[in-house]
């Protein structure tokens, strides 16, 4: 929802945030699956002509890494611009690929998940403690559509769980998280870093094999792991701090006054304007919804090309403006 600017001289502009992220009701809406979950998080494999309802189906589940080709394309689109935000950005879908593989971003019955078991390491109470959990949890959601990987809660994107269940063709699925995190990692590491432009690189990197024992105990790392990839990647790239994630820095850098406006509502239509930073127009904040705007149009249109979405959704965001301020029309980058 777009909200009110002030300029310096007190006239109004906007800022038209770009929703990377949704969870809730309105998850329901086929404009969420196109606009957010495909390009974002969970992206889709092939349509094929001709095929029934239920097949067509299966072309929108999520395949892994380099057998994603449109989520290869995004990323290699977003490394040619040579922007940060933008490369940033579409590494989150690829490295989704691996966690949201067999899963995908719209309401169907191919992402139903029957006779789930959860092993937290090698401790058998562990395991009972979390299926336990996972019983009641699942009771709780049995009224939700399956959307996404919904019906496996959030152990898909946990790094050091392994899980198997069954799926929507009663096929028994065996998922080892840490190797799945583990071969995103080499594949990006080998396959894409030596693509990113120089100036965005600090140094050569190393063989992967040489660090390859000390992502492997991050990824199987149970407790403190923010504390131990901060400490290794302030060893590996010789950084002296690196400052716990705060979602509020951004907007701070950017924004004067209140910027706690997560449970407000409706932020235009209560006519609560905003007043920009003198560097707001160089701000992260600012750049990287510019980025994500750019990201989804590219995105949209290589599944448009593809007939995964209508070409009308494309159409929706082709034109957007990101932010008007100042007297400047700012667009996705």
């Amino acid at each position: 929802e777009k909200m009110l600017l002030l300029d310096k001289k007190g006239k109004e502009g906007f800022i038209d945030p770009v929703r990377t992220a949704h969870n809730g009701l309105e998850s329901f809406w086929k404009d969420v699956w196109e606009k957010i979950y495909y390009p974002f998080h969970f992206v889709p494999g092939h349509k094929k002509e001709n095929q029934t309802e239920k097949i067509i189906d299966e072309h929108y589940i999520t395949k892994e890494g380099k057998s994603n080709e449109i989520a290869t394309e995004y990323l290699k689109r977003a490394i040619e611009t040579k922007n940060p935000y933008r490369i940033g950005i579409a590494l989150h879908p690829y490295a989704d690929t691996y966690s949201h593989q067999n899963f995908s971003g719209r309401w169907s019955g191919v992402n139903d998940v029957k006779k789930m078991q959860v092993y937290v390491g090698n401790l058998r109470r562990n395991k009972l403690k979390f299926n336990l959990w996972f019983f009641f949890a699942k009771i709780i959601r049995k009224p939700i559509p399956e959307i996404g990987h919904g019906e496996a809660l959030m152990v898909p994107d946990i790094t050091n769980y392994t899980w198997v269940y069954f799926n929507y063709k009663n096929e028994y699925v065996p998922a080892a998280n840490d190797e799945r995190f583990m071969s995103y990692a080499e594949n990006v590491y080998n396959d894409f870093l030596p693509t990113i432009p120089s100036e965005l690189r600090k140094n050569n990197p190393e063989e992967f094999q040489n660090i390859k024992k000390k992502i492997w105990l991050g990824i199987k790392r149970n407790k403190r792991k923010c504390k131990y990839w901060k400490k290794l990647i302030r060893e590996k790239l010789g950084t002296k701090k690196i400052r716990k994630y705060n979602k509020l820095e951004w907007r701070k850098e950017a924004l004067k006054g209140k910027i706690r406006w997560d449970k407000r509502k409706h932020l235009s239509q209560k006519k609560f304007a905003f007043v920009p930073k003198d560097k707001f127009i160089e701000s992260n904040w600012l750049n990287f919804h510019r980025a994500a705007l750019g990201h989804r149009q590219v995105a949209l249109k290589i599944l448009s090309d593809r007939e995964l979405i209508p070409t009308k959704t494309f159409d929706q965001v082709v034109n957007k403006i990101v932010c008007e301020w100042d007297g400047k029309e700012l667009r996705s980058i």
